[in-house]
C-alpha cells in the first residue's frame, strides 16, 4: 500500500515540473537593442575640449526641425517667387496700359487740335459769310445817288396827284419822288444792287425801269430815255441803267419800303 501512495505522487508531480519547462521554453529571449549618441567636441583655443552629448531622440527632433526649416525656406522661395513674378506681370500690365493711354493721349492732343484749326476755319469762314452778306445787305440798299454826273436836285414835288401819276400811284396816292434835272452826257445808276424787275412804257415818263433790291426795297426810275438793262438782269450798285441824250432833262426817283414809298432823299448819299 505504501508503494502505491509514492507512485501516485510521483505521478502528480511529473506533470508540474513538465508545465515549467514548457513556460521556461515558451518565455521569448529579449533581443539586444542599440542606441545611439553624438558626441559634440569643442576647442576653446587653450587645449581644453569640451564634449557633449546628443541623445538619438534629440537627433531625431534636430532633424525634424531642420527639415521644417527646409520647407519653410523652400515655401518662401516659392512664395516669394510666384509674387514677385505676378507683380512684375502687373507691371509690365500697367505699363503697357499707360503706353496705350499715352498714345491715346497724344491722338487726343493731335485730334483736339485739328479739331480747333477747323473750329478756327469755319468761325473765319462763317464771320466772312456774315461779313459777305452785311455788305450785300448794304449794297443791296438803294442809298447810293442815282446819278453819275453834274446834276441839280429840284423841290421835292409831291402834288402831281391823279393827273400825272400812273396807274400804280394813283392806287396808292401821292407818292414822294425827287426830281432831278440832268445835263447830257450823264448817266442814270443803280442806287443798289438787286434785280430788274419791270421795264414798262409810260406816256409822261417815257420808261418806268423798278428794281427789286430783295430786301424790302423797290426803287423806281422814271427816264424819257433807253435803257442799257433788261428785265431779269441781276445788277450791282453803279450799274448802268440809262444815258442821258438832252439837256435838262427831267429825272424822277421813288422808294418803296415794304411796298409804302418813302422819301428818297432819308436814304440817298449826296456828297458835293
Amino acid at each position: 500500500m505504501e508503494q502505491t501512495t509514492e507512485t501516485k505522487q510521483t505521478a502528480e508531480e511529473q506533470p508540474v515540473v513538465e508545465t515549467q519547462e514548457a513556460k521556461n521554453e515558451q518565455k521569448p529571449v529579449e533581443k539586444n537593442q542599440k542606441k545611439y549618441t553624438a558626441v559634440l567636441r569643442s576647442d576653446d583655443g587653450n587645449g581644453n575640449v569640451k564634449e557633449r552629448n546628443i541623445s538619438w531622440q534629440q537627433l531625431k527632433i534636430l532633424g525634424v526641425t531642420l527639415c521644417t526649416l527646409v520647407v519653410l525656406t523652400i515655401g518662401s522661395i516659392i512664395y516669394a517667387t510666384t509674387v514677385t513674378k505676378a507683380v512684375k506681370d502687373e507691371n509690365a500690365e500697367l505699363t503697357l496700359q499707360m503706353g496705350q493711354m499715352s498714345r491715346q493721349n497724344s491722338e487726343l492732343t493731335v485730334e483736339n487740335e485739328s479739331l480747333q484749326e477747323k473750329v478756327l476755319l469755319l468761325s473765319e469762314t462763317v464771320n466772312q459769310k456774315v461779313e459777305a452778306e452785311a455788305e450785300a445787305i448794304e449794297k443791296a440798299i438803294p442809298s447810293g445817288f442815282p446819278l453819275a454826273g453834274i446834276t441839280t436836285i429840284l423841290e421835292e414835288d409831291n402834288s402831281q396827284g391823279a393827273e400825272e401819276e400812273t396807274a400804280e400811284a394813283k392806287e396808292v396816292g401821292a407818292a414822294p419822288e425827287v426830281i432831278f434835272e440832268v445835263a447830257e452826257g450823264n448817266s442814270v445808276i443803280a442806287a443798289g444792287s438787286g434785280v430788274i424787275v419791270s421795264i414798262v412804257e409810260d406816256e409822261t415818263w417815257g420808261k418806268v425801269l423798278k428794281i427789286d433790291h430783295e430786301n424790302g426795297y423797290i426803287s423806281v426810275y422814271k427816264v424819257d430815255e433807253e435803257p442799257k438793262v433788261k428785265e431779269g438782269d441781276e445788277i450791282t450798285k453803279g450799274t448802268l441803267l440809262f444815258e442821258i441824250t438832252d439837256d435838262n432833262e427831267q429825272i424822277r426817283y421813288q422808294i418803296l419800303q415794304d411796298e409804302v414809298y418813302i422819301d428818297p432823299l432819308e436814304l440817298m448819299e449826296i456828297s458835293g
